[in-house]
């Protein structure tokens, strides 16, 4: 099999389920000397997976040729048996808020525990061949999982966020069109997704189709996105956001006003 140039082969440890309520579970690449607790495999993953800390200071994912003893943190979960390679896992829970969810990813932190919690509560974040996913053999069985990179959610993340606050132009010319399901009653057209992602990206069309405006907090610690509900130009998400950062400018031009010493000991010479 052929290696695609954007991917980097590397060894996984999986730790071993201890419940069948376990969804999503810590990876860990390059471990040596494992224990009767993890399952180690081989899997193939984007190199845009692999994240900053992992690399030296001359060194990108296109041009690291490999991470061997390198450690990052991956997320994966089983999947069930599926009749052919390649086929779509259709949801059978209840229906979920896909604003809510969204608005869930774009407040994610920047850490491994955000990002488990979030495919937790809302389920698998795509099953694209572009993300990494594989098939491993384990006590005579083949098994099938999917997994996730962190660092490339929180990549993503921040994406999106533009793009709902960007030119719809620039988001529709190129999105997946969406698919109409028909039902009896309102609103009679629903658009259906089985994963986190392409249920984001359907909701940024839908709003950038109803010309729904957003902007992002102005405020350097905060940028949270936010509707904008006038066409009166606004810079921070609330009242609060503003007002700290007026705070923030008024001590900052206060502290460069204040003479230095050096300067207040020159104007006492004079």
């Amino acid at each position: 099999m052929t290696l695609d140039p954007e991917s980097i082969v590397i060894r996984v440890a999986l730790r071993r389920m201890e419940s069948k309520s376990d969804s999503a579970l810590g990876l860990r690449s390059a471990l040596y000397g494992l224990t009767g607790e993890y399952d180690s495999f081989e899997v193939e993953v984007k190199r845009d997976s692999i994240p900053p800390d992992c690399l030296q200071p001359h060194e990108t994912p296109d041009t690291t040729p490999g991470i061997a003893g390198r450690d990052f943190h991956l997320l994966a979960t089983r999947l069930p048996a599926m009749n052919r390679l390649g086929a779509i896992m259709q949801s059978d829970g209840p229906e979920r808020d896909a604003w809510a969810m969204r608005d869930e990813f774009f407040a994610l932190g920047d850490n491994f525990y955000d990002a488990l919690q979030f495919l937790n509560r809302w389920g698998l974040w795509n099953f694209d061949p572009i993300y990494e996913r594989g098939r491993f053999t384990l006590s005579g069985t083949t098994g099938s999982f999917a997994l996730a990179s962190p660092h490339r959610l929180c990549t993503l993340r921040d994406t999106y966020i533009k793009a709902a606050a960007g030119s719809p132009r620039a988001w529709l010319t190129t999105a997946t069109p969406l698919s109409l399901k028909e039902t009896d009653k309102r609103p009679y057209f629903v658009v259906e997704r089985s994963y986190c992602e392409e249920a984001i990206k359907a909701t940024l069309t839908i709003d950038h189709l109803g010309r729904v405006k957003f902007g992002i907090c102005k405020r350097h610690d905060c940028r949270r996105l936010f509707k904008r509900k006038t066409a009166q130009k606004r810079l921070y998400c609330t009242p609060e956001c503003a007002h700290l950062a007026n705070v923030r400018k008024l001590r900052a031009e206060k502290r460069k006003a204040k003479p230095t010493p050096k300067a207040r000991k020159r104007d006492a010479k004079g």
